[in-house]
C-alpha cells in the first residue's frame, strides 16, 4: 500500500491566547498527521503541546524563521492518528498568536518511528524570490511532507515537484512532493514568492506501511 494524501485544513493567524484550534476530518486506515504551527510574535518557544483528539502529538522541528519581526515555527506529526472529525489543539504557554495548516496520510507505516524522527529537517533561506528545501530518505517509497512560510507574508506558488496542500492566508503553507520517492535518496520542496523574500522550511518524510 502507497503512501497517498488523505486531506488537509488551515487556520489563519488567531488572536493571541493560550490555545488555537484547528477541526481537521481524517478517512481511511494507518494513517498519519502532520501539523505546521507558525506562532508570533516572539524568538521564544512557547508552543508547550499539540494535541489530535486529546492525543499528544511528537514534535519533529522547532526553529526561529524571522528575526525580523520574530516568528517561530514548528512540525508536528502522529502516528496512527484515530479517524473521523476531531480538533488539533495548539496550547501556549504564554500568550500568543498561532497559524496552522494540517495534513493527513493513508497507507503509511505504523510502528517504526526511525523515519520521521531521523530525517527531519528545518532551515532558513536568504532573501530570494524562491527557494529549494532538500531532504534525504533511508527508506523506499516514502513521502517528503511539511510546511514552507515566505517571512514577508507574500503569496507564494510551487515549481513542478511540489504541491500546496493547505494555505493559513499568505503565510505557512502545508506541502508535498507530488509523489512519493521510488527508490531511498533526495526530494525537494520548492517555493516562489511574487517578491524576494526570507524563508523558512520543515519536513519529515512519511514512510509506507510496508516499512512496518
Amino acid at each position: 500500500m502507497a503512501v497517498a494524501f488523505d486531506a488537509a485544513a488551515s487556520l489563519g493567524f488567531t488572536s493571541s491566547g493560550a490555545t488555537a484550534t484547528l477541526a481537521h476530518t481524517i478517512s481511511g486506515s494507518n494513517t498519519f498527521l502532520v501539523a505546521y504551527v507558525v506562532s508570533g510574535v516572539t524568538t521564544n518557544d512557547y508552543v508547550s503541546g499539540v494535541t489530535w483528539n486529546g492525543t499528544a502529538m511528537v514534535r519533529s522541528s522547532h526553529n526561529v524563521f524571522y528575526n525580523g519581526t520574530n516568528y517561530t515555527h514548528n512540525l508536528w506529526y502522529l502516528r496512527a492518528a484515530e479517524a473521523g472529525s476531531h480538533n488539533i489543539v495548539v496550547t501556549n504557554s504564554t500568550n500568543q498568536h498561532n497559524a496552522i495548516v494540517a495534513m493527513s496520510f493513508t497507507g503509511t507505516a505504523q510502528s517504526r518511528a526511525a523515519q520521521p524522527n531521523g530525517s527531519a529537517r528545518s532551515g532558513n533561506g536568504s532573501s530570494a524570490s524562491s527557494f529549494t528545501h532538500t531532504a534525504i530518505s533511508t527508506i523506499d517509497d516514502c513521502l517528503l511532507v511539511g510546511g514552507i512560510t515566505p517571512e514577508a507574508d507574500r503569496a507564494m506558488s510551487t515549481s513542478s515537484g511540489t504541491t500546496i496542500r493547505a494555505a493559513a492566508g499568505t503565510f505557512n503553507r502545508a506541502v508535498t512532493a507530488d509523489g512519493v520517492l521510488a527508490s531511498a535518496g533526495s526530494d525537494t520542496l520548492v517555493g516562489t514568492a511574487t517578491s524576494a523574500t526570507g524563508w523558512g522550511a520543515m519536513s519529515l518524510w512519511v514512510a509506507p506501511v510496508e516499512a512496518d
